[in-house]
């Protein structure tokens, strides 16, 4: 509900208006509270005065208690609106205009009352009420002397809350209307400026994640490994680290691809000039020795240098057709062309094809399958050839003696699986991650034929990447080496039956 930061801000600083429209409120109620108590005490501070200086407190004589209450209920009678207490020096209830039995107390404290005659504190002061127990009041006070009397204060409590109610209601409404109204207004001026002060904040950052977002989808296509944190919990700015996050990751895998690339380019590079020097020199000392007139051959040694020449421009021819069909693989200018064929025909023409060359290094070539074997789909011109690219690398791996076996069997009701197995030297363990690199020929002194480029495997993974399938190896070094790939089995069409 909250996931932007525009919604969290405004949130935040809505419960904080809310929190301090609150202490606002509670903060004005009190101060006017404060503003009528110190109003009413001001206007009646010399209301006791006034009373002790009419000399009613002791119009009947003699001085007794009674005599007391009397006159104190004359001075209320002039103003039932307060409640006045004769009180001695420490605060002891002499007399009062209030009967003796409403009194929950006897004794008043008279440090509010000192405090009031001395105007040493501001106004208002609360001084206790004889009737309640916990109730402060304001008050009235003046010293009073009365002989034979203990007497020293007469104490006049201003019962507010016996004010007409109809000055309460003006008063209370008077308070709630100025409040509600300077809260309304103050809360409309804030709302409005934290809707601005928020979207100022937040729109350039929300700019920057949609632009982040459309940089991310652009520069990171599907299937990378790298997935959209557009769905991810948070904010903008949360939503901003995930995208940088991701992004970076992305870019440092592709530097470090880079690195690898551009190595793989240098070494590429330095073997395709190795490859094309080699027999282009031999070439060229053979051509320029047989154009030589002055150099007398006999024919048997023309016909060697003619036949090393021929060898060594099939070579080079080999050689750029490997080069051109790599490069047309990477590029994807090579489009599959999918059929249903039969296996076993195109295993059984590759070991035809082949065995001449097997039969001149004294290897045995042989396939392997069943007559029920079922049809495969998949491009039969690419098989064949990453077929051929396999028997050939095994043939030349395999010394003389050895055999070869094309082999291809149903693995599962929709799966048929080829095998280029041989007896040759095998691949060691820490080179068998290596064998699918482009130039990549491993220890020469376990290969009968140098002369290769070590492109014929790098084009069988391309074959095989294009197909969709995975190509396995498991060799020993020593006993041999098999490959295996696996072809889908044609599903025939029901509709045509």
């Amino acid at each position: 509900m909250f996931r932007t930061l525009y919604r969290r801000l405004l949130v935040v600083i809505l419960a904080f208006g809310i929190a301090m429209t609150a202490v606002f409120a509670t903060v004005l109620f009190v101060s006017h509270e404060a503003y009528h108590s110190e109003a009413d005490q001001i206007a009646n501070r010399r209301l006791a005065r006034h009373y002790a200086n009419a000399r009613l407190l002791i119009s009947d004589e003699p001085l007794t208690a009674d005599n007391f209450h009397k006159g104190i209920r004359k001075l209320a009678e002039l103003n039932p609106d307060v409640d006045l207490y004769l009180v001695d020096a420490d605060g002891l209830l002499i007399a009062s205009s209030v009967p003796t039995v409403q009194w929950v107390r006897t004794r008043v404290d008279v440090a509010p009352i000192d405090a009031f005659l001395g105007n040493t504190v501001p106004l208002p002061i609360l001084g206790d009420n004889p009737r309640f127990i916990d109730s402060k009041e304001i008050f009235s006070a003046a010293p009073v002397t009365i002989l034979d009397c203990p007497a020293r204060y007469l104490y006049v409590i201003l019962r507010r809350n016996r004010i007409n109610d109809t000055v309460l209601k003006l008063r209370r409404t008077y308070t709630i209307n100025e409040s509600l109204g300077l809260l309304v207004s103050c809360s409309v001026l804030a709302i409005l400026a934290t809707l601005v002060l928020v979207r100022s904040i937040t729109r350039r950052l929300s700019t920057l994640k949609a632009e982040m977002e459309r940089f991310h989808a652009a520069t990171i296509p599907d299937g990378t490994g790298s997935t959209m944190p557009t769905n991810s919990k948070g904010d903008e700015i949360e939503r901003l680290a995930d995208l940088f996050e991701n992004l970076s990751s992305h870019v440092q895998s592709q530097m470090e691809s880079l690195r690898d690339t551009d190595n793989m380019r240098r070494n590429m590079v330095a073997n395709i000039s190795h490859d094309l020097r080699t027999p282009l020199t031999t070439l060229q000392a053979h051509l320029d020795t047989l154009a030589l007139k002055d150099i007398d051959l006999s024919p048997d040694e023309r016909d060697l240098y003619l036949a090393t020449a021929i060898n060594q421009s099939r070579r080079l021819t080999r050689l750029v057709n490997q080069l051109l069909e790599l490069a047309k693989l990477d590029a994807g200018q090579v489009a599959l062309q999918r059929e249903p064929f039969q296996l076993a025909e195109l295993l059984q023409d590759i070991a035809q094809e082949l065995s001449l060359s097997c039969s001149a290094k004294d290897i045995l070539l042989r396939a392997e399958y069943s007559s029920t074997l079922p049809r495969v789909v998949g491009d039969i011109g690419l098989i064949e050839r990453a077929i051929d690219n396999l028997v050939e690398n095994s043939i030349r791996h395999t010394p003389a003696g050895g055999k070869v076996t094309l082999r291809a069997t149903a693995q599962s009701p929709d799966r048929v699986r080829v095998d280029v197995e041989d007896s040759g030297t095998g691949i060691l363990p820490d080179e068998q991650a290596n064998i699918f690199d482009r130039f990549y020929r491993g220890d020469p002194s376990r290969s009968s034929d140098s002369a290769h480029a070590g492109l014929g495997l790098a084009i069988v993974k391309s074959i095989l990447d294009l197909h969709g399938v995975t190509i396995a190896v498991y060799s020993r070094p020593g006993i041999g080496t098999r490959f295996s790939f696996e072809l889908p089995i044609h599903a025939p069409d029901p509709g045509l039956f």
